[in-house]
């Protein structure tokens, strides 16, 4: 009961309040929030993926628009205190599962794109300076936040497990 209790709540919780911050940043009609909620946290993809116990990637998928949201304030208000948050949440996502954060990185950069060109296309400097601070700052932050399991990962890419014989390496 813990388990379900902790981990689906969690789910719960998270892509709802998520969804529903989201949405209310991005538009401004009232029922489409409960309506984006209702769509974000039922989907059939997601509803497979915690029908089949992969609680992991369903918390991955829930945290997503909040780490959005977090970007979009940051991308209003740049301070020290918004970049560290969503560092932070970056480098959650980055724990939780790797193939969500690529995905949310893309749509995270892509909005990196469109809204610094849109506000700083004059200025190079300052477009740049703006750019490091919204998307590689906090990239970097995540991924020094995971050096624990990716730096053994990119120095030692063989099995260390193979060294010590059949016994823990095969199903048989």
């Amino acid at each position: 009961i813990a388990y379900k209790v902790l981990w689906f709540g969690s789910y719960v919780l998270m892509s709802s309040f998520g969804s529903f911050f989201l949405s209310r940043k991005i538009f401004g009609n009232k029922s489409i929030h409960i309506l984006s909620t209702l769509i974000y946290s039922t989907n059939t993809y997601i509803l497979m993926v915690t029908g089949g116990g992969q609680m992991g990637v369903a918390l991955a998928y829930a945290i997503c628009p909040i780490v959005i949201y977090s970007f979009l304030s940051n991308l209003e208000k740049q301070s020290t205190r918004s970049i560290l948050i969503l560092s932070l949440l970056m480098g959650f996502l980055v724990t939780l599962d790797i193939r969500i954060f690529a995905v949310n990185f893309l749509a995270i950069f892509i909005l990196t794109i469109i809204s610094l060109n849109k506000f700083f296309a004059k200025n190079k400097l300052k477009y740049f300076i703006n750019f490091c601070r919204t998307l590689l700052i906090p990239t970097l932050v995540a991924f020094i936040y995971n050096s624990y399991w990716l730096v053994p990962n990119l120095l030692n890419p063989y099995n260390p497990l193979e060294k010590l014989g059949s016994a823990y390496t095969s199903t048989a």
